[in-house]
């Protein structure tokens, strides 16, 4: 199982092809389950540790345990919860771009990284650099599983980005409106005064 996270990461393409035919639906929930477990872990080691440099002292330390203890239980059933709608969306793109997969397999190739991958990032910095390089991994999967060329299977998880970023945009822009709106009308109204 171990080996098979870490060639998930350092041989994608090789390992992809060959943990195809083991996909199923819970080992992707094992997977995701684990990683859940080791980024709260790491998390509140992290957030413990930080606390503890920036002099927090013993309590610190206590709400640091009792907040990584939290985290390890709600990440240990929200990865796989949250991963299980978030593939589901990558894969209805895929199957409309063309793509020959199945969502377990999606869902399983995708998981194969994530025990190691995932408690890597709360590290600053380094995070970010995985959080890159985990889109790189989601592509091959997505050509792995649907046999997709690498501008489909990019469009396979960039298009639901792109619709949650105009979404949002859009519901900025229109609480914006509404602002200004309200700061306009109230602009134009005057006091009746009172006799």
């Amino acid at each position: 199982m171990f080996e098979t996270w870490i060639a998930a990461i350092t041989k994608p393409k090789e390992t992809f092809a060959k943990e195809k035919s083991k996909a199923s639906i819970m080992g992707g929930v094992k997977n995701f389950a684990i990683a859940g477990a080791l980024y709260g872990i790491a998390y509140g080691l992290f957030s413990t540790l930080l606390l503890l440099l920036l002099g927090g002292g013993v309590a610190a330390a206590g709400i640091g345990i009792v907040a990584m203890i939290m985290t390890v239980v709600m990440m240990t059933i929200g990865f796989p919860i949250g991963s299980l709608v978030i593939i589901g969306i990558i894969h209805v793109i895929a199957k409309l771009l063309g793509g020959k997969g199945n969502y377990a397999t999606d869902y399983y190739l995708m998981s194969t990284y994530s025990p190691v991958l995932f408690p890597l990032l709360v590290v600053p910095f380094l995070g970010f650099l995985l959080s890159i390089y985990q889109l790189y991994l989601v592509t091959m999967a997505i050509k792995e599983s649907h046999g997709l060329g690498t501008g489909k299977a990019v469009l396979s998880w960039l298009l639901p980005g792109i619709i949650v970023l105009v979404f949002v945009v859009v519901v900025i822009g229109m609480a914006f409106l509404g602002v200004i709106m309200n700061i306009a009308a109230g602009a134009q109204v005057t006091p009746t005064p009172v006799a």
